[in-house]
């Protein structure tokens, strides 16, 4: 009986792990989408730092490129920057830590990160592309501009994170989707 439900789990199981590997594999843009939840939490190396100047200054001293390390004033859409930190990992990346309430978002920064793709839920943000994405606990908007790509992630569909993005980033409202 033991050996039969092992084998039914593994014939359950296999194939959908072997997807999420798949999906997740060496796909830049999924890593990172896939690393929300640990971003969200994280307290290691962490800057607990909401003043966007001191916290890029911080974030410079331990070796991030300045591009990469300005945490975007997001308040316009009511969050609120929480602090920063290096992303770890095969390139250089800053994640910033933002709230709204008890929603946690963070914004990934990173010089041109492969990977992403039109998805169903593509959507032009004033010049820029911007695609959602769900992940494995949480959705992402990713876009790039200006040889920076972003990766937004929070909990919610991949139309909520987007909404989220395009007014905290763009000022847009009411799905987005035009030029500005």
């Amino acid at each position: 009986i033991g050996v039969a439900i092992g084998l039914a789990g593994v014939l359950a199981i296999g194939p959908i792990m072997a997807n999420v590997s798949g999906e997740l594999g060496d796909n830049p843009a999924e890593t990172a989408i896939a690393q929300h939840t640990a971003l969200a939490v994280q307290t290691d190396s962490f800057y607990a730092i909401g003043d966007s100047h001191a916290l890029r200054d911080a974030l410079m001293k331990d070796g991030s490129p300045a591009a990469l390390a300005h945490a975007p004033n997001l308040s316009k859409a009511h969050l609120v920057l929480e602090g920063g930190a290096q992303v770890k990992g095969n390139r250089d990346g800053v994640a910033f830590r933002y709230r709204e309430g008890d929603h946690v978002y963070v914004l990934q920064t990173y010089v041109e990160l492969p990977g992403s793709g039109v998805t169903s839920h593509s959507r032009h943000i004033g010049h820029n592309l911007m695609r959602g994405y769900k992940g494995i606990d949480s959705s992402a908007a990713f876009w790039s501009e200006h040889g920076t790509t972003y990766v937004f992630t929070g909990e919610g569909d991949e139309e909520h994170i987007l909404d989220v993005a395009a007014l905290a980033f763009y000022g847009m409202t009411g799905g987005g989707g035009g030029h500005h």
